[in-house]
């Protein structure tokens, strides 16, 4: 199954891609050298308030995600991401973290449980993007 392909490859190259990066995440489009500098440039874009359900689709080892929950704690963030190696990465004692180990073409949420949905170079791997977009429509 492509899937599991998919899961093998970000659990045998995850370190490898932070070591070349030096960074905990591998953000290509990243603009600022400073990550908190990045991270508050993306939040104030996507001006989180306080009870909204956000999505972090493809969340790769989470740190966007966390961040932005650690600036934002009367926000709710679900990081997406199908490599459970990937999500056992990430530090999930925050009580606005919300860890899902699922393709996020087929989502397990209701219609219209999200307030916003982002991608941090996530989008461009989909092989469905068509059925990814109808998906995203349904749970905004």
């Amino acid at each position: 199954m492509i899937l599991d392909k998919i899961c093998e490859y970000y659990k045998n190259s995850t370190e490898s891609w932070a070591n070349l990066f030096d960074a905990n995440r591998v953000e290509c489009f990243r603009f600022f050298t400073d990550l908190s500098l990045h991270d508050k440039v993306i939040s104030d874009a996507l001006c989180f308030k306080s009870g909204e359900n956000i999505l972090d689709a493809g969340c790769g080892v989470g740190e966007p995600g966390v961040s932005f929950a650690k600036l934002f704690p009367d926000t709710n963030f679900y990081l997406v991401n199908i490599s459970k190696y990937q999500l056992s990465k990430i530090d999930s004692t925050l009580d606005n973290v919300y860890l899902i180990n699922s393709d996020f073409h087929s989502l397990n949420f209701s219609d219209e449980f999200f307030d916003k949905i982002y991608f941090l170079e996530s989008f461009s791997h989909s092989l469905f993007k068509r059925k990814l977009i109808k998906e995203v429509y349904r749970v905004l």
